[in-house]
């Protein structure tokens, strides 16, 4: 799955909250300027309407991060609200009360659109999404399989989980919104 540059790339095949908030019209184009404002990751939450009015997350890449939100006024990072130690929450900090989560699933090198196309790698983004509407829905449950190896006289074993991501909402549900053109 993780073949980066081909058909299958992850970045092409999969659908998820970038997508999501394409087909939901819930996406915002900063227009390639150099610095994010506070008031733009405002607008992007209008965008959700009445799901972004509590229970949101902030998903960003580590190039947003470092180079756009660490500099704003507004963002409030671990030392300043508690002992919400960041090797346990995975939150790096928090903006309207928004847990602030970096992924590398994230990345920075998407085109002005979007979208990663192997071609133009210059851009990233952000998403916000509500906790509440996406929940994962379990499709099998553990299964553990081992298997003598007779020649080393070692077992194998295998353990899978098949679970999902979706949402009970409905397809047209503002539950999430993309800012992206953002310069990386």
């Amino acid at each position: 799955r993780w073949t980066a540059g081909s058909a299958k790339d992850h970045r092409i095949v999969f659908d998820g909250f970038r997508r999501l908030a394409y087909n939901k019209s819930t996406w915002l184009d900063e227009g390639a300027t150099a610095k994010v404002t506070f008031a733009k990751i405002v607008a992007l939450i209008a965008q959700m309407g009445e799901y972004g009015a509590g229970d949101r997350m902030l998903i960003v890449s580590p190039t947003f991060l470092i180079k756009h939100l660490l500099q704003m006024d507004e963002l409030v990072t671990m030392d300043k609200f508690g002992d919400h130690a960041t090797v346990l929450t995975g939150q790096v900090a928090s903006l309207l009360g928004m847990p602030v989560i970096m992924s590398r699933f994230l990345t920075s090198d998407l085109n002005p659109s979007g979208f990663y196309d192997n071609v133009t790698k210059t851009q990233t983004g952000c998403i916000v999404f509500n906790r509440s509407s996406y929940v994962q829905y379990l499709r099998r449950g553990l299964q553990i399989e081992s298997q003598r190896n007779i020649a080393s006289g070692a077992f194998e074993i295998v353990a899978s989980l098949r679970s999902v991501m979706g949402s009970a909402d409905a397809a047209s549900a503002k539950n999430c919104a993309f800012l992206f053109n953002v310069n990386a």
